[in-house]
């Protein structure tokens, strides 16, 4: 299970359990701690007679929508919300043979923008939704094991206030990732503007330590002073927005442990939740990470003493932006516009 809603799954079937109900495009149910939903994609068998093994693999819900495109013309002037459940709709009730089976299901939060847009015939259904989400109208969404399209407005994921320590696990990985670092932003305004774009700079604090890593960015922010008399500090939010994402080290870490000396129920830190993980200090030091993705592995064994549940693998994936978030703006090398 990955952030965003893609997932899947891969099933071995016992030998004396073969059954149609494995063959595409059969939908399953996984449950457990977590529910899992998706589609058998391929059934494939190996080995002599007598000694045959099987395997399904299934894709979630969400790969679906990336093979549906628009097949009308249509506008939505509302919030997201609203745009997404009328693509949704699009898809399943106004195409031929498109039911999905799936439902729009619930929004979480509030304060989703608005905004005027056109659907146009051949747009992929996922990537229009994927655009809504990131192009700053600020929602997640995923479709769940029932088949529910559910949102959250800003980020899904709490900080849970649980601590991680990767000494504690089976198995640890750790990546420590500079090269895609920016420390200093040019954002130019509107291009169409007279005497050409006007631009400013903003830089944080990190390029104290990693040198000066420049990145130009350009922008509809129109500069005349008549027209909008932020535009200065529309260019340098623009700015800001890029070293929030990319304004530092970025360090993922991947953590393996069994179910029976796991440090939290599976479930109960889920997709961009928040811990707090004690990393040793050539690492940063104790840093809070989001979860990006989980792995369960159930691997075959014999049953257990007294029906106990059998004992898995479970991976969850972290990452972080390691950065000094203080941020200033001018240019020290007196190149304003």
């Amino acid at each position: 299970m990955e952030y965003g809603g893609s997932a899947s799954a891969e099933i071995q079937i016992r030998n004396d359990d073969p059954s149609t109900t494995f063959t595409p495009p059969h939908r399953i149910l996984v449950d457990g701690p977590v529910q899992w939903g998706g589609e058998i994609s391929n059934w494939h068998q190996t080995g002599p007679p007598g000694a045959k093994e099987f395997r399904a693999t299934a894709v979630g819900h969400v790969d679906r929508l990336k093979k549906r495109i628009v097949r009308h013309v249509y506008e939505v002037n509302d919030t997201m919300p609203v745009h997404v459940e009328a693509l949704l709709s699009e898809l399943q009730d106004n195409q031929y043979n498109g039911d999905m089976g799936f439902q729009f299901g619930d929004h979480h939060g509030g304060g989703y923008s608005s905004r005027l847009k056109a659907y146009c015939f051949g747009l992929n259904a996922f990537d229009a939704m994927t655009d809504l989400a990131n192009q700053g109208h600020g929602f997640d969404w995923e479709i769940d094991a029932q088949g529910y399209l559910n949102m959250w407005a800003g980020r899904r994921g709490v900080n849970t206030g649980r601590t991680l320590d990767p000494e504690a696990c089976h198995e640890v990985d750790i990546d420590f990732d500079s090269s895609e670092m920016v420390t200093t932003v040019t954002a130019f305004g509107d291009n169409s503007d007279p005497y050409g774009p006007r631009h400013t700079l903003v830089r944080n604090l990190t390029a104290d330590d990693f040198g000066r890593r420049e990145s130009v960015i350009n922008t509809d922010i129109i500069t005349l002073d008549e027209k909008n008399g932020n535009w200065l500090a529309d260019l340098e939010d623009a700015g800001r927005g890029v070293l929030h994402e990319y304004g530092g080290a970025q360090i993922t870490l991947k953590t393996t442990w069994l179910s029976n000396n796991a440090p939290w129920n599976l479930g109960d830190v889920w997709l961009d939740d928040a811990v707090s993980v004690l990393l040793p200090d050539y690492f940063g030091g104790t840093t809070t990470m989001r979860c990006t993705d989980v792995t369960v592995t159930v691997e075959a064994m014999p049953p257990r003493t007294g029906g106990a549940a059998p004992i898995y693998f479970v991976e969850m994936g972290w990452d972080a932006l390691i950065n000094d978030t203080d941020m200033t703006t001018g240019d020290p090398d007196g190149g304003d516009g």
